[in-house]
């Protein structure tokens, strides 16, 4: 869901507003939430970061036993 229930019923209006013979208009995608795309994106961006991390770690517990160069 691209919005919620109160964004979307006034998109659906407006949408059902502009529909008329005199509109002009095209196709009429719904717009693209991007506060939300954002924070979806930081969230992912946060959560291979810590699954990097972690692999990082697991890897370093073995170098231990290997002597410095």
């Amino acid at each position: 869901m691209e919005w919620g229930v109160v964004v979307g019923l006034i998109l659906a209006l407006w949408r059902i507003l502009r529909c008329n013979p005199y509109g002009g208009y095209g196709e009429d995608p719904v717009p693209v939430n991007k506060l939300k795309r954002r924070f979806l994106a930081k969230r992912k961006a946060k959560k291979e970061a810590k699954a990097l991390k972690k692999a990082s770690k697991q890897q370093n517990k073995g170098d231990f036993a290997t002597p410095p160069n």
